[in-house]
C-alpha cells in the first residue's frame, strides 16, 4: 500500500495533470447543509471528477 493521496493516485493512474492556477470554483453556498446538496450534484454531474 503506497501513501498517495488521492490528487496523485488519480494523477498517476489517468495521466489527468491539474492546472492548479486556474481554479474554478462550481457554486458559492453560505450554509452548509446546501453546500453539501451542492456538492453531491456536482459529483453526479460531471464523470470526470477524483470524488468517485
Amino acid at each position: 500500500e503506497t501513501n498517495h493521496s488521492v490528487i496523485s493516485k488519480h494523477r498517476l493512474e489517468s495521466g489527468h495533470d491539474f492546472d492548479w492556477s486556474k481554479p474554478n470554483i462550481l457554486h458559492n453556498e453560505k450554509y452548509v447543509r446546501k453546500r453539501e446538496i451542492a456538492e453531491m450534484f456536482f459529483i453526479k454531474r460531471f464523470n470526470n471528477l477524483i470524488n468517485l
